[in-house]
């Protein structure tokens, strides 16, 4: 029986572990690389450009840039932590 519970423990902690990211209202990785107070609505994906603007996913395909610094690469009030799609350009 201690080895069932010893694994479901393990199980448990693996999947939450896998699930990174912003959770519940806490940091549950370091490792983001864009913050987004929602101005746009939900967040479905973007990316930064090559002129340092961060283009922002529409929910229909399209990329829209970010003129008003909505995204940025560092915290500020307000903003969640999301990752980028570093493989769309």
């Amino acid at each position: 029986m201690r080895k069932i519970a010893t694994l479901a423990a393990i199980v448990t902690m693996t999947a939450l572990t896998a699930c990174g990211g912003y959770h519940h209202g806490y940091y549950a990785d370091s490792d983001f690389d864009v913050y987004y107070d929602g101005q746009y609505g939900a967040y479905s994906g973007g990316y930064w450009g090559d002129d340092g603007y961060f283009r922002y996913s529409d929910g229909h395909g399209n990329y829209l840039r970010d003129n008003d610094h909505h995204f940025r690469r560092e915290r500020f009030e307000h903003a969640d932590p999301y990752h980028s799609d570093h493989d769309h350009h």
